[in-house]
């Protein structure tokens, strides 16, 4: 399945990761990280210049 939301923000690495791209709803990532006994810690936000954005998300066990 192909997504065109990887487009050009000017930041070399995040274009590196276009072909691995999938989106991913936030509130089953975290669940499905819970069912697996690991704990939401902090989650991010970043905005690019072109309007998109990237969610991160940090787990421990």
């Amino acid at each position: 399945m192909s997504h065109n939301s990887v487009s050009q923000s000017g930041i070399e690495s995040v274009q590196k990761v276009g072909t691995l791209f999938q989106l991913i709803n936030p509130d089953i990532l975290i669940n499905k990280a819970m069912a697996t006994e690991l704990r939401l810690i902090e989650s991010e936000e970043l905005f690019f210049p072109n309007g998109k954005s990237l969610k991160t998300f940090h787990f421990i066990r």
